[in-house]
């Protein structure tokens, strides 16, 4: 692995991790006051870490992704991302409705 794929992957498991807590919180399927700083940054920490393995996992299957080639790594945040959205709009907000009845 070389510096432009670990700073592709810190940017996906960082920033999308972010993104994907406020989509959650604008669907009203997660919700962490203000006492619950700690809950909220574990969370993040948590879809962080989703989109990391998301990343690890695309980027196998996409040759020249792994090499550094920023075509590949552009495709693969971009396969990220779209597919992390996703997960926010369907599979976490039916999570929310089979927990809550």
């Amino acid at each position: 692995m070389n510096l432009t794929s670990l700073v592709s992957s810190l940017i996906v498991s960082g920033s999308l991790g972010y993104l994907n807590y406020n989509i959650l919180t604008k669907l009203d399927i997660v919700d962490f006051y203000k006492d619950n700083k700690d809950d909220k940054r574990y969370f993040v920490i948590m879809l962080g870490g989703i989109n990391y393995l998301l990343y690890l996992v695309i980027a196998s299957f996409i040759p020249h992704a792994q090499q550094g080639s920023y075509l590949a790594i552009a495709i693969t945040m971009l396969l990220v991302l779209l597919i992390s959205v996703v997960l926010d709009f369907t599979v976490f907000h039916c999570l929310k409705s089979l927990l809550i009845g």
